[in-house]
């Protein structure tokens, strides 16, 4: 397996389950009150992840104000009794959607029921590129499709302007 993945097996019964479901909630899963021990009134869970940051990740936590150093993270996770969770990343609160956006950059977790997943076309085009290291082609290629959108939108609104332009000459001739 390359360096980035990690493969979890064992005995029945030797806390696998356990393991994934923590990590699972870290990433922001919807979370189950059950896995609170006995007699507490909140369980929490934290894990720090340090890896290469793609470039869209590192914007993500730099627009949130999220610092960030040497490629790593560490998110965290607060579950009352009652269902309501807290979450932070690098010590700073972010909501439950910020926090499944970045940990979508961390973990990708693979099971007996994930055949569903692969069907996604997008899940598909990430392990093609991955496969073929052409994330940096990616990357570019993205970078190239916002200056296009970006040129294009300044182009409409240019037409737009000499439109109007041409409606008052046109009011001011008759």
């Amino acid at each position: 397996f390359p360096s980035h993945d990690t493969v979890v097996t064992g005995e029945t019964g030797s806390g696998k389950t356990a393991i994934l479901h923590g990590i699972n909630l870290l990433l922001g899963q919807k979370l189950d009150t059950s896995l609170i021990r006995r007699g507490q009134k909140k369980g929490s869970i934290q894990a720090s992840f340090e890896f290469p940051f793609p470039k869209e990740l590192s914007k993500l936590l730099e627009d949130a104000g999220i610092p960030f150093e040497n490629s790593t993270l560490i998110l965290s996770r607060e579950v009352s009794e009652e269902g309501k969770s807290k979450s932070w990343i690098n010590e700073k609160m972010v909501s439950i959607s910020f926090l499944q956006k970045v940990g979508s950059y961390c973990a990708q977790i693979i099971d007996q029921h994930s055949s569903y997943e692969l069907r996604s076309s997008d899940l598909q085009r990430e392990i093609l590129d991955t496969f073929g290291s052409l994330q940096q082609h990616v990357h570019e290629f993205a970078d190239l499709m916002e200056q296009s959108k970006s040129l294009e939108k300044s182009w409409e609104e240019l037409l737009d302007l000499e439109r109007e332009k041409q409606r008052e000459f046109d009011f001011c001739l008759t």
